[in-house]
């Protein structure tokens, strides 16, 4: 059974990124009961073998850019959170770029800009709070792979703001913005705030 939420299709213990039907491929994450994991996988459903794993530790929510060659993740440890980008193309991936979080902070509600340059996330507080507690949030952040930087676009204020999608040109990214009640709506945002 699968169960369509966003970018990714959840299976019965896995994560879906990537069906390919006319090669008859899916890229995926296995997962166990917790919300941690350590690769990912390319199978071929016609003959039903693994073709391909990558080593992609990570936590939580995750991302495929699009054109697919790249993941975003995050990882909470004893030194704090981050946030972990794994080059999926190629026969030797490296090591991961990562950007460190501030403490006591976690990411989530990644989205990609259409050019897979650049990620909107939804910064939090404490990095074991109910995801749905408007009270901790930090607001939207995006993080520049090429420079490596990131910026606040957007305060959170008293309400839940996941960034949902970028818009077609790049330009801004599509907010949900919902405080509990029924003034739940959309709203855009450049990446530098405005």
């Amino acid at each position: 059974v699968k169960l369509l939420l966003g970018w990714a299709y959840i299976l019965a213990g896995a994560t879906a990124l990537r069906y390919d039907d006319a090669l008859g491929q899916v890229l995926l994450i296995a997962q166990g009961g917790d919300p941690s994991f350590a690769q990912v996988d390319l199978y071929d459903l016609g003959a039903r073998v693994l073709l391909r794993s990558v080593p992609a530790p990570g936590e939580g929510a995750v991302a495929l850019s699009p054109g697919g060659t790249t993941l975003l993740t995050a990882r909470t440890s004893a030194a704090g959170s981050e946030m972990l980008v794994y080059d999926l193309a190629g026969n030797e991936p490296g090591a991961p770029l990562f950007w460190e979080l501030p403490s006591g902070t976690r990411a989530t509600s990644f989205a990609w800009s259409p050019a897979g340059r650049q990620v909107a996330y939804l910064l939090r507080e404490g990095e074991d709070v109910p995801g749905d507690d408007p009270a901790v949030l930090l607001g939207v952040w995006i993080v520049d792979l090429e420079t490596m930087g990131a910026v606040q676009a957007i305060a959170a204020g008293p309400s839940h703001c996941p960034a949902r999608r970028w818009t077609p040109d790049g330009a801004s990214v599509l907010v949900h913005h919902s405080d509990g009640t029924d003034g739940a709506h959309y709203y855009t945002v450049r990446p530098d705030g405005g």
